[in-house]
């Protein structure tokens, strides 16, 4: 992972902070298991990182279960039990941890960004919905610049996509 960071690193950006609520790495391990790809071995310095081609190819099948789970989110009697797809979907606001965690790979790769995952990050990480989260006060200000620089990264992100 630490190889795929270095580049939003350096705009800025601390994508652990990001990754912070996806504390088991659920959705990325989700995610890149749809692409083909082992979690462990993906990030071993002999694993086959993902790339644009690889996440491209994949995105309709993500958002896909992206929607199913929204379907599911907040009803525990629809929800699968684990070890399921789904079984860690249990409220809405996992569902935007879900988008947060594809927008960076996403932006690692370089990929098209759908507008359905572009407009999910920008609403999940205004100051006024992630405050909800409830953040120690120490820590507030710092969470709240780097969700800026995360916001300004996928709207640059986006917008290139365009030229």
């Amino acid at each position: 992972m630490l190889d795929l960071a270095d580049g939003l690193i350096e705009k800025g950006l601390d994508p652990f902070d990001i990754m912070e609520r996806d504390r088991e790495h659920l959705w990325e391990r989700f995610f890149l298991e749809i692409c083909g790809l082992d979690y462990e071995i993906s990030y071993s310095s002999h694993g086959k990182v993902i790339s644009r081609e690889i996440l491209e190819d994949h995105l309709d099948e993500i958002l896909d279960y992206i929607n199913k789970f929204k379907e599911i989110a907040g009803d525990s009697l629809l929800r699968p039990k684990p070890p399921n797809y789904g079984s860690w979907v249990t409220y809405m606001d996992d569902i935007y941890i879900g988008y947060q965690i594809l927008g960076l790979l996403i932006l690692y790769t370089n990929a098209k960004m759908p507008y359905e995952v572009y407009d999910a990050i920008l609403y999940s990480t205004t100051w006024e919905y992630d405050k909800t989260r409830i953040w120690s006060e120490s820590y507030a200000e710092q969470r709240k610049k780097n969700l800026e620089v995360f916001q300004n990264l996928v709207i640059m992100h986006k917008s290139n996509e365009k030229s």
